[in-house]
């Protein structure tokens, strides 16, 4: 959510963003499992991942459901 609302209102920061994201959650100790985000960030790596949309929240859907198949 917060990279889709990051390229929504400050795309000319979402790069330095989402390497933020990347080095705060290389930083866990260990896999958190469900709850782990690393993937969802990986998905998130290019900005061309997010589908125009009306909201934030219909266009994290997609990598969300990615995601979440992808973990299982």
């Amino acid at each position: 959510m917060g990279l889709a609302w990051t390229l929504k209102h400050h795309p000319d920061r979402y790069e330095a963003v989402h390497a933020w994201h990347v080095q705060l959650r290389a930083e866990q100790a260990v896999d958190t499992g469900p709850h782990d985000t690393r993937l969802w960030v990986q998905l998130a790596r290019d900005r061309q991942a997010f589908v125009p949309a009306l909201s934030i929240f219909e266009q994290v859907r997609p990598l969300w459901v990615a995601g979440l198949r992808a973990g299982l």
